[in-house]
């Protein structure tokens, strides 16, 4: 009768080990929250923001876009046709001067050299790293011309662009 009750004790005492032991690990494993992100405390940043001017008459900016705080682009109406693309470089605003038949209105860019515009008249331009170029034009029958509004995407083969039809 012993031997029975101490074999009962030892099929218990590793039933209840073996429990344990799963538990233990089935809980101890759906508690790890894993890393915390740390909290932000509410104040100062210490921004430096600064006040900078495009030194066009009549010049209104409609979009701007940029691969980084030293490669900016500005599109606007410009005061003429070589004061539509802006280029900001880190230090300065300007332009490269050319003269296009181009009123660009979206702006989009995947690097510092691949940039398109999209202008009042239905051609999409590109600049490549050293100058802009007419990359396609869209085009309808009749006099009514397309105007481009926004241009997005995730990559150079797969973006889209939003058109405002002609009425």
């Amino acid at each position: 009768m012993v031997n029975i009750m101490k074999r009962n004790i030892n099929i218990f005492f590793y039933t209840a080990l073996l429990t344990a032991g799963i538990f233990s690990l089935f809980y101890l494993s759906s508690c790890d929250d894993g890393p915390t992100e740390p909290v932000i405390e509410p104040g100062s940043r210490d921004y430096l923001w600064v006040v900078d001017t495009l030194d066009a008459e009549y010049n209104y900016i409609y979009k701007i876009w940029g691969s980084s705080p030293n490669s900016v682009w500005a599109i606007g109406d410009g005061s003429s046709f070589d004061k539509t693309i802006w280029y900001y470089d880190g230090y300065q605003w300007s332009t490269d001067g050319l003269s296009r038949n181009i009123l660009p209105r979206a702006l989009w860019g995947f690097s510092k050299d691949n940039v398109y515009i999209g202008g009042l008249d239905g051609k999409i331009w590109r600049y490549d790293g050293q100058h802009w170029s007419q990359f396609t034009k869209l085009e309808t029958q009749g006099t009514a011309f397309i105007t481009f509004e926004n241009i997005w995407g995730t990559s150079p083969n797969d973006f889209f662009m939003l058109l405002k039809w002609p009425r």
